[in-house]
């Protein structure tokens, strides 16, 4: 469940932060390496945010190395290889099917960020990877691949085998063509990786919920009757129950498909609550968007308007944030910046904005006014089109860094700590003297 921290604790990170704004300037990487960076910070709003951005490789030989792989698609990571670093993969869309790249990651210390192998182990793919998800999907504890093309009738799955990489290919086929797909722990929360994915019929559009104890490419479907094709879905925290719940974008609908904890029944238990829109989505994510003391989470629809709209859980309208995404955007939630609340990345075409919804996200104390306004944190820009970003932990500072794919390559945006200081109190008293780098009382 969400859980909301403490007042002192917001406070004293309130004093800090202000105390050191003023010195603070984003990093950017060294000359040497700001001519490789395919990614560019901008418009930083505030103390809140902070970003380094390095090149994935070696950046001639990996404009050569992309142009022989394909148009790049997707991005997954996970770790495949059981070594405690996280890898990347990469799908692309080659000209006889699909094709996806490995970088394994490599062993790090204690400060430094994971860096990824240079050269990449190659799968072939009978089709172009839209989708691609890592998790565990047949309940043997380690991590697979599953991949799709959409408008495809299935789903491939490469089965990890840790170390010894992965087996042979398999297939799931799907009862139409798949227009949604989107993976994770719906319903239980088991350690195990379910699938959700929408399919489109002459008869009509469905959802196909794969989850079980045996892992969910060996388990049937539950199967949900939709009003019409879902173009985007979501897992996260939608009511008090405990299973874990699915938002779906179908139409000018949106729909909330509550969890249930009876995977062992062989009819589908769970109940479908429908709310109707006047605008079309495109893209959605969940996340705790704002700080308050509900413990579920908000539903951020991007519309093909470019306008995004947040929800609660009852369908209310609750805000609106300004962006430059259009109506082919893509929402991901985040935690990149010290706010207490989610953050969302926008992704449009070229550039990336890390969005905050919640100005208001605690009470100001004494004479400090509202810290921040809702809207953008950062815009993050590429020369090319962006084709995916996955949020991944590079570093120790338990905030998500950014690593971007597109037709040059691989970049990564790593947070970096404007200051470190130590905090010798957990008493709820004023800072000894504001603006000197630390944080002490007595």
């Amino acid at each position: 469940m969400s859980r909301q921290p403490q007042p002192w604790i917001l406070r004293a990170l309130l004093i800090c932060a202000m105390a050191l704004a003023s010195q603070s300037t984003v990093l950017f990487p060294s000359p040497a390496n700001a001519a490789q960076a395919l990614v560019g910070v901008q418009n930083v709003q505030g103390p809140w945010v902070n970003l380094t951005v390095t090149p994935g490789l070696d950046s001639a030989a990996e404009i050569g190395l992309q142009a022989a792989l394909g148009q790049p698609l997707t991005l997954a990571a996970a770790d495949f290889d059981e070594n405690d670093m996280p890898d990347l993969v990469a799908g692309y869309a080659a000209e006889t099917g699909g094709r996806l790249a490995f970088y394994h990651g490599n062993a790090r210390n204690s400060r430094d960020a994971v860096s990824f192998a240079a050269t990449p182990t190659l799968q072939e793919l009978p089709g172009a990877p839209d989708f691609l998800y890592a998790g565990d999907f047949n309940a043997d504890g380690l991590p697979d691949l599953v991949a799709a093309a959409r408008g495809g009738e299935v789903l491939w799955l490469l089965p990890g085998k840790g170390a010894e990489g992965f087996g042979a290919l398999e297939t799931l086929k799907l009862p139409g063509t798949l227009t949604a797909l989107t993976t994770g722990e719906l319903y239980r929360q088991d350690g195990l990786s379910d699938l959700a994915a929408a399919v489109e019929m002459p008869t009509g559009a469905q959802l196909l919920v794969f989850a079980g104890r045996d892992g969910a490419v060996l388990s049937p479907p539950e199967i949900y009757e939709l009003s019409k094709p879902a173009v985007a879905l979501a897992i996260g925290e939608l009511d008090d129950a405990f299973p874990y719940d699915l938002a779906i974008a179908a139409g000018s609908t949106l729909v909330i498909l509550h969890g249930h904890d009876q995977l062992d029944v062989e009819a589908s238990t769970a109940t479908l609550e429908s709310f109707a829109l006047d605008f079309t989505p495109v893209s959605l994510a969940l996340g705790d968007f704002y700080t308050n003391d509900a413990q579920t989470q908000e539903i951020a629809l991007l519309g093909a308007d470019g306008a995004i709209r947040l929800f609660d859980r009852s369908g209310v309208e609750l805000g609106q944030i300004s962006s430059a995404t259009n109506g082919r955007g893509r929402l991901l939630p985040l935690r990149i910046s010290s706010l207490p609340a989610t953050e969302l990345l926008a992704i449009a075409q070229d550039q990336a904005q890390i969005l905050a919804a919640d100005g208001q996200w605690m009470t100001p104390a004494g004479t400090f006014e509202q810290v921040m306004a809702p809207g953008t944190l950062a815009t993050l820009s590429t020369g090319e089109g962006i084709a995916a970003v996955v949020p991944l932990r590079l570093n120790n500072d338990q905030l998500d860094d950014l690593v971007f794919l597109t037709e040059q390559g691989l970049s990564f945006a790593v947070t970096t700590a404007m200051s470190t200081y130590t905090v010798n109190t957990t008493l709820d008293v004023a800072d000894n003297t504001p603006g000197d780098d630390k944080c002490e009382a007595t």
